[in-house]
């Protein structure tokens, strides 16, 4: 929900599924849904392990810092962000960077065939934080065009073998890590997806889709604009939204009824997130759940028309300034 200063109106975005959906519409729809959000919901403490790195390392750490200090007060939050960095390069930047940011606490080198050096920092991070952690794969985009992308698909071997190792040792099929690959040749897209990797970032096609979308509705320009912005540590109060994964059980204080009409959830997630957070920009919009087996649901079509049930293990995905 965002306005357009240029044409004065107020826009409410939602997610289709197919394109056709866009054209959906429906009735006056009032199906009262009780529900309450926890006043103290703080986020759990997140770990990276960073694999390889590109030419944007700096712009990626001022997106954590802006991150991590927007959810790291200074009184009852310590630091949120814990960052590992491994990667082939000896020029002194891994230091730098650890001395410059305080989250980034461990800088590893390692030449890329230096299986047994790799293989004991990635098992140990994953054994370390098996939950709330994440695994970036960055491809150098200073290599010439013939290996480009090839360290970033050596890495994310390393990081899939040893998952699978720990996956049989703890005898859960459903045991992962997430994963996020960063590929610059499109052609390799195919080839990171056959590894079971839902999150692939190819700059260019991401460029495209949005030039495209707001050629069609200028409105758009503000979104993709503020999702692609962070808040600047300076900045007090939080304007910039995001995409969050929060736990139910911590969001909500008071959790949706069962098979509660998923129309009135997403709007009663959104009149109690009004101001919560003491700002007359605040708010959040219910996009979808993980539920406690890992599947995803994003809510699409029409909301009125479909029930849901919300359990203390799920996963919230919440588009939010906090």
């Amino acid at each position: 929900s965002m306005r357009d200063d240029l044409e004065q109106k107020k826009y409410c975005y939602f997610m289709a599924a197919d394109e056709k959906e866009i054209d959906l519409t429906s009735a006056e729809y009032d199906t009262p849904c009780e529900l309450a959000l926890n006043k103290d919901y703080w986020i759990n403490e997140k770990y990276v392990l960073i694999l390889g790195r590109n030419s944007k390392i700096d712009n990626i750490m001022t997106s954590f810092s802006a991150f991590s200090s927007e959810w790291t007060d200074g009184k009852d939050h310590r630091q949120i962000v814990h960052i590992t960095i491994l990667d082939d390069s000896e020029d002194g930047t891994g230091n730098r960077l650890k001395e410059k940011y305080p989250f980034v606490e461990n800088c590893i080198s390692a030449k890329i065939n230096d299986e047994d050096t790799i293989n004991s920092v990635i098992a140990g991070f994953i054994t370390e934080h098996p939950d709330d952690s994440s695994i970036l794969i960055l491809s150098d985009d200073t290599m010439t065009d013939e290996d480009v992308d090839a360290k970033a698909m050596t890495y994310l071997i390393y990081a899939k073998d040893n998952i699978t190792r720990v996956r049989k040792n703890r005898r859960n099929e459903a045991f992962d890590i997430d994963i996020i690959v960063e590929i610059i040749d499109p052609k390799h897209y195919d080839i990171i997806k056959s590894y079971d990797i839902n999150n692939v970032v190819i700059s260019n096609r991401y460029i495209s889709k949005m030039i495209t979308q707001i050629s069609e509705n200028y409105a758009l320009y503000n979104f993709y604009a503020d999702i692609m912005t962070y808040d600047a540590e300076s900045v007090s109060g939080f304007d910039s939204k995001e995409v969050y994964i929060k736990p139910a059980k911590k969001y909500y204080s008071t959790l949706p009824a069962k098979g509660s009409p998923l129309l009135s959830v997403v709007r009663e997630t959104y009149h109690a997130s009004i101001g919560f957070w003491n700002s007359k920009n605040d708010f959040a919009m219910l996009l979808g759940v993980v539920d406690s087996r890992g599947e995803m649901r994003l809510f699409s079509g029409n909301l009125a028309e479909q029930d849901i049930t919300i359990g203390r293990d799920d996963k919230l995905i919440i588009f939010s300034n906090h």
